[in-house]
């Protein structure tokens, strides 16, 4: 039998690091399915490096502020290991939460930029951002390429 440090991959302990080898590994594998969606960890390695990019153009980068406002599954996923990749501090934020415990984890995160979804689950997720924020609709926004 084979001991942990045998199975532990041999890299670095970075999202970037080990996306990559899990994609070089396993590649065509799936690592996530959501209804009919499927993300294989190639995938993965691949959407993640390109929205870490489109992160970086938009002036995130090490130590920023990324909310997170997305159920868990694919998108999740991929959003979460772009920030990883360039070291942004990735807050994790309820989708089922109030508008004012919303607005208490955004301020308290000290949010920079936030990803989101527009629905969940018939849910307006944007019409309880702006109950939640004060100003937030006149924020600019576009989606990060």
């Amino acid at each position: 039998m084979a001991d942990a440090a045998t199975l532990r991959p041999q890299v670095r302990p970075v999202a970037g690091d080990l996306i990559r080898h899990l994609a070089t590994r396993h590649g065509d594998r799936e690592l996530a399915v959501l209804g009919d969606r499927r993300l294989t960890y190639a995938e993965a390695d691949q959407q993640s490096a390109a929205l870490a990019k489109g992160l970086l153009a938009s002036g995130m980068g090490k130590g920023a502020r990324l909310g997170l406002l997305a159920p868990n599954g694919p998108d999740w996923i991929v959003t979460w290991l772009a920030g990883s990749r360039i070291g942004a501090v990735v807050t994790l934020l309820n989708t089922y939460a109030p508008p004012p415990e919303l607005d208490r984890a955004l301020r308290h995160a000290d949010t920079a930029v936030l990803v989101t979804v527009a629905t969940r689950r018939g849910h307006d997720v944007l019409e309880r951002l702006a109950l939640a924020v004060e100003g937030i609709v006149d924020q600019p926004h576009e989606r990060i390429r």
